[in-house]
């Protein structure tokens, strides 16, 4: 769902277990398709990045925590290093509802 409540990519009905929503996140984050593939990782274990949890308005700051854990937990396994994280709530949507995204910035690689 976008910031001003635009349709988003999907609905999932029922919602899944957090592991599960979480991956599908990511996935749709790290494709490699030509379609999306916007994050350029490697999958080497070299590939770092910062991760942005945004509130869009009703989760609670515990939620939000369980998120973020669920997020940097689920990177790792893809061997992408979360460098840092960035939680709370930036930027909400006009129905404060219980919503959240996921963002990454792929920190520069120095070239040997």
């Amino acid at each position: 769902m976008g910031i001003h409540n635009e349709a988003g990519f999907k609905r999932v009905s029922p919602v899944p277990p957090l592991s599960e929503l979480v991956q599908t996140m990511l996935d749709l984050l790290l494709s490699k398709s030509e379609e999306r593939g916007f994050l350029p990782t490697q999958g080497s274990g070299n590939d770092k990045v910062v991760l942005l949890v945004n509130n869009l308005g009703g989760v609670s700051e515990l939620e939000l925590a369980g998120i973020a854990r669920e997020a940097i937990t689920a990177l790792s396994a893809r061997d992408v290093r979360v460098l840092r994280v960035i939680s709370g709530t930036f930027m909400v949507t006009r129905c404060s509802s219980l919503r959240t995204s996921l963002a990454l910035t792929l920190m520069w690689r120095r070239r040997a």
